[in-house]
């Protein structure tokens, strides 16, 4: 009896088994292997079930009951054999794809942390789930400390209350954000960071991610050019003075003295007349002098002809005096522009060839203008001496003309790029969107 109960429970063990094996067809990636182990089973099943009824018949129908126990056992071999080399097949593809897996996983996690960018992923209150070794070395902290903080801990006060919100503000609305902040390290430190923001979406969870870079340079460089501009501003002021004070002063004194002579009852008719004559032509010098200062603050000629034809009359001067010889060419450019542009664009050349003449050694100047795409390009090249911008730049003394330039160029929102592959020699390049005028 209790040989029976022990066949009735494999049986139904078995039909089990088949069962789970049919469903796993569905989702395996090996579906043919659990297909011939389903098989395999139910034949199993068949061949317990023989051996139950052979308990239960005569000798001649256990003698038939043998021969197909027999033929279910070789084919139950078979069909396991076959399965169980498509398993293995399955699981060495498997151990493939799980090892190609983890060389891009290394890959990853080497890039990510090889980035010169402060990444930083973190949920919607603020807690950091993520981050990359330039964190922790640019901020001072160790990776395990940082994945114990808030993103709040991470900026400087300035910014903890609206930093979290304003971001996903942002984000919902445009699905990028770029935020200029600053982040607090350690040692209390304040780093200025431009902060590009993303949602980042991983599984069913949705996270954000900060890509921060550094900016102490430009910030750095912001500072100097807003004290060029400021010192240039001052400078400006000191020479429209010293021409007001030793240009106009000794003729309106002169004038002075004369209108008083005029007064005296002494002098005869002739001296007078002498004297309005005198007092006119110091008149017509005071409003001469006068209209050279002004031209010097911005040029009539600008105003009058445009920036081509006061380019090509301040050029042509220069060329006169055969210290260096420049080539000036034009493609494709209005005649106007808005009129800030213009006055900005004539300095920054005027500037440009000023530089090379007195620093350069320059023979030779080339200067393009043109429009492509809505932009106005200048190219500026000359064939002097050259030299290291970036150190010229980082000067505390000197360099003045340079930034003076780059002040301006930003003054429009425009862009420049030195050409620092050239062994001979400056080129400069400035792109500036411009409306047309007419």
């Amino acid at each position: 009896m209790i040989i029976i109960l022990l066949l009735i429970l494999s049986i139904i063990l078995q039909l089990i088994a088949a069962y789970i094996a049919f469903r796993l067809i569905r989702i395996s990636r090996g579906p043919v292997a659990w297909l011939l182990i389903s098989i395999a089973m139910l034949f199993l099943a068949a061949r317990h079930s023989m051996e139950l009824a052979n308990l239960l018949k005569s000798y001649n129908d256990l003698i038939i009951l043998d021969m197909l126990g027999y033929l279910f056992g070789v084919m139950i071999s078979i069909l396991l054999t076959i399965g169980v080399m498509l398993i293995a097949r399955v699981l060495h593809s498997y151990k493939k794809t799980e090892d190609i897996r983890k060389i891009s996983e290394q890959r990853f996690r080497t890039l990510f942390n090889s980035t010169t960018d402060i990444i930083f992923a973190f949920d919607f209150r603020g807690n950091i789930i993520e981050t990359n070794q330039t964190a922790s070395e640019v901020l001072g902290y160790t990776k395990t400390e940082l994945l114990t903080k808030n993103i709040n801990q991470i900026v400087s006060s300035r910014y903890t209350d609206i930093f979290l919100s304003d971001i996903l503000e942002n984000l919902n609305e445009s699905g990028k954000y770029i935020i200029e902040a600053e982040y607090l390290s350690k040692d209390g430190g304040l780093i200025p960071v431009e902060i590009n923001a993303r949602f980042l979406s991983f599984a069913t969870e949705k996270y954000l991610i900060c890509i921060a870079r550094e900016i102490t340079e430009r910030k750095e460089m912001q500072k100097r050019i807003l004290k060029t501009m400021i010192d240039t501003e001052e400078r400006e002021r000191k020479r429209f003075a010293k021409d007001l004070h030793d240009g106009l002063g000794p003729l309106l004194s002169t004038v002075k003295l004369y209108v008083n002579e005029l007064e005296a009852e002494s002098i005869s008719e002739k001296e007078k007349k002498e004297y309005i004559q005198y007092t006119n032509e110091l008149v017509d010098e005071a409003v001469g002098s006068i209209r050279t200062i002004s031209n010097n603050i911005t040029p009539n000629i600008i105003s009058n002809y445009g920036l081509i034809r006061s380019l090509e009359s301040f050029i042509s001067k220069i060329n006169k005096t055969q210290q260096v010889v420049i080539h000036f060419k034009t493609i494709d450019v209005e005649e106007k522009f808005d009129s800030t542009l213009e006055l900005v664009m004539y300095r920054i050349v005027t500037e440009l060839i000023n530089n090379t003449i007195k620093h350069a050694g320059a023979q030779y100047i080339q200067i393009v203008l043109e429009m492509l795409n809505r932009k106005l390009i200048l190219t500026y090249h000359d064939d002097g001496q050259g030299f290291d911008i970036d150190r010229v730049l980082h000067e505390k003394k000197g360099g003045m003309g340079l930034r003076n330039i780059i002040s301006r160029v930003n003054s429009i929102n425009g862009s420049y790029e030195f050409n620092k592959e050239i062994k001979n020699g400056t080129e400069i390049r400035i792109k500036l969107d411009v409306t047309s005028g007419s």
